[in-house]
């Protein structure tokens, strides 16, 4: 299934690059989590972000006037500080303090306006999480007492395969092949399942992702 995925993202940046103009973007990103929940007491937690870093291709597509279209595929390297406590089930509970790691293949599809020397965009965006890390301690509750444990682990299997997310930006641009851009993003999707206690968080974890890139872009083709 993931491979038929990554295909149908690569046919999407493909499709149209005959007629638009292609281009590299990289930098750095600064993640968190939105962590609000509705059920109370039951359940906490605590984030601290971190600054990680994207690369990716993507294409501009003009439409018509100032407007144009920009898929892009990217890979986000995400750092967090994580510290969760979950005490949802009866005669069970789980808590747990590590640094996360989340490696994305981002697809975002960005509607873009021209203004002079900037412009602005806004879009939606389809990511898959490509591989995830663990390092830190937690705590297992029951009936007959908790255990605690260091872990040091992949996680790419505790958390959701797939997000979606809605992201605004907005650019400079610096040459004429060269810009700088500053885009958010907030994710519609929790990584984590209400049904993952006792034996993780089942409180609800959203992507939050600040991105400040450079891109550069080839010249357009001079059609014979």
């Amino acid at each position: 299934m993931n491979q038929r995925l990554v295909f149908l993202l690569l046919l999407v940046l493909c499709v149209g690059v005959a007629q638009a103009q292609p281009g590299i973007r990289g930098g750095m990103n600064f993640a968190t989590l939105s962590t609000l929940n509705w059920d109370g007491a039951s359940r906490d937690a605590q984030v601290a972000g971190k600054a990680g870093w994207q690369l990716g291709v993507f294409y501009q597509q003009p439409l018509a006037g100032r407007w144009s279209l920009v898929p892009e595929l990217q890979y986000s390297y995400q750092r967090l500080d994580l510290q969760v406590e979950d005490n949802s089930v009866n005669d069970g509970s789980y808590a747990g303090h590590y640094a996360l790691s989340l490696g994305y293949l981002h697809v975002p599809m960005w509607v873009r306006a021209a203004f002079r020397k900037g412009y602005l965009e806004v879009g939606p965006q389809l990511s898959m999480l490509v591989n995830a890390h663990e390092t830190g301690t937690e705590t297992m509750g029951s009936f007959f007492g908790s255990t605690t444990s260091a872990v040091d682990r992949p996680a790419g299997d505790r958390y959701a395969r797939a997000d979606v997310a809605l992201g605004i930006g907005g650019g400079v641009q610096l040459t004429n092949t060269v810009d700088l851009s500053l885009r958010i993003s907030a994710g519609l999707l929790s990584l984590t399942s209400e049904y993952a206690a006792p034996y993780n968080y089942g409180g609800s974890l959203r992507n939050q992702v600040a991105q400040l890139s450079l891109s550069y872009q080839f010249k357009k083709p001079v059609a014979e």
